[in-house]
C-alpha cells in the first residue's frame, strides 16, 4: 500500500512546498514494514532551506519487533556575495540520537580565466574529517584544474585534470572550447503533423511546447484549449516540484525554485507558472540522475528572469 500527499503552506510570506509519502509492504513470510518520509523547503532571502524526515518499522510474526528508525537530514544553499554556498547535515533520532555527518562548500568565480571551490566534511559513523580544495584555471588553449585532499587520519591526495580539444578548423589547434562530447547526441523532438519524417514549418517542438498547458493553470496559451482543470494542473506541478527528480527532488526547488521533471537519459523540463515552459538537455548526470549542465543552465535562467516560485 503507498499513499502520498503533497502541498504547498505558508508561514507568514514565506510558501513551504510539502511532500509526505508512505509504504506499507508485507513480506510472504509474515513479515512487514512501514516506511514513511516527509519533504519540506523554503526559500528565505537569498538562502534555500529544507529538510527531510524518514521513519522505517519492521514488524515480525513472533517475537518483539525492532525499534522504528527515525532520520532527519537538512540541506541549505545560498550566495553570500559573489560566493555560493551548500551546505547539508544528516542525524538519527530514533533508536537512538546520534549525528551522522555534515558537510560545508564554497564555490567561487574569482574572474573568467579562474575558480576556487573549498569543501569541508565531517563523517562521524567513520570518524573522519576531511578538506578539499580545488583551483579551476582556464587558459586561452586549456582548462587545468588542480585539487588537493587531507583527513584527519593523515591521508592526503593531489590530483589534476586537463581539459582540451583539438580543434580541427584551424590547423589542428588545441583549444579549451568543449567540441565534442563522448556519447552525446543533439537532437530536436518535434510533432511531425503531416508524417514525412522532417521538421516543417508550423511543426511545434514538443517536450517543453507539451507541457506548456501546466505554466498556465491547464490551459494551452497557444490554442486557448483547456487540457485539464486548473486544481489538477497546480497538483501535477507540486508533485513534479516535491519529487519530480528522485533523490534530488530537494535540491532541485532549493537551486531551481521551478516545478519539474528530470530523465536519466539528461532531459530537464522545467515549469515556469505564467511564464512558460522549459526543457533542457545533457548527459552528464549526478548521483541522483539528475544533468548537472541541465540544473545548472536552469539556475541561471531562473536567477537572471526572477521565474522562482519562492520569490
Amino acid at each position: 500500500v503507498r499513499a502520498a500527499f503533497d502541498t504547498p503552506f505558508k508561514i507568514g510570506r514565506t510558501l513551504v512546498p510539502a511532500h509526505a509519502e508512505a509504504h506499507f509492504m508485507r513480506n510472504g513470510d509474515g513479515s512487514s514494514q512501514l516506511e514513511a518520509a516527509t519533504r519540506l523547503s523554503a526559500t528565505i532571502d537569498r538562502f534555500n532551506l529544507g529538510s527531510e524526515i524518514k521513519y522505517r518499522k519492521s514488524y515480525v510474526p513472533a517475537g518483539p519487533a525492532p525499534p522504528g528508525e527515525l532520520m532527519v537530514s537538512m540541506l541549505g544553499s545560498g550566495h553570500i556575495g559573489p560566493v555560493r554556498i551548500r551546505g547539508s547535515t544528516d542525524f538519527d533520532v530514533a533508536p537512538s540520537a546520534r549525528f551522522r555527518s555534515a558537510e560545508l562548500s564554497a564555490y567561487w568565480s574569482a574572474s573568467e580565466q579562474s575558480d576556487w571551490e573549498g569543501v569541508l566534511a565531517y563523517d562521524r559513523l567513520a570518524n573522519r574529517g576531511r578538506v578539499r580544495l580545488t583551483h579551476v584555471i582556464r587558459a586561452e588553449s586549456f582548462a587545468l584544474a588542480l585539487t588537493g585532499e587531507a583527513t584527519t587520519k593523515g591521508d592526503l591526495a593531489f590530483g589534476f585534470n586537463l581539459n582540451f580539444s583539438l580543434d580541427a578548423r584551424h590547423g589542428l589547434t588545441v583549444s579549451r572550447q568543449p567540441l565534442a562530447e563522448g556519447g552525446m547526441v543533439h537532437a530536436t523532438v518535434f510533432q511531425d503533423l503531416n508524417g514525412n519524417g522532417v521538421r516543417d514549418p508550423g511543426e511545434p517542438i514538443e517536450i517543453a511546447r507539451a507541457a506548456l498547458f501546466l505554466a498556465f493553470d491547464g490551459t494551452d496559451p497557444a490554442t486557448a484549449a483547456q487540457v485539464t482543470i486548473p486544481s489538477r494542473s497546480r497538483r501535477i506541478n507540486a508533485l513534479m516540484l516535491t519529487s519530480g527528480h528522485y533523490d534530488n527532488s530537494g535540491d532541485f526547488a532549493f537551486r531551481v525554485g521551478l516545478p519539474g521533471k528530470s530523465s536519466v537519459s539528461g532531459a530537464i523540463l522545467a515549469i515556469a507558472p505564467g511564464h512558460g515552459a522549459v526543457c533542457t538537455w545533457s548527459p552528464g548526470l549526478n548521483a541522483a540522475g539528475t544533468s548537472l549542465a541541465g540544473a545548472m543552465a536552469l539556475e541561471r535562467l531562473v536567477e537572471r528572469t526572477g521565474w522562482s516560485i519562492f520569490v
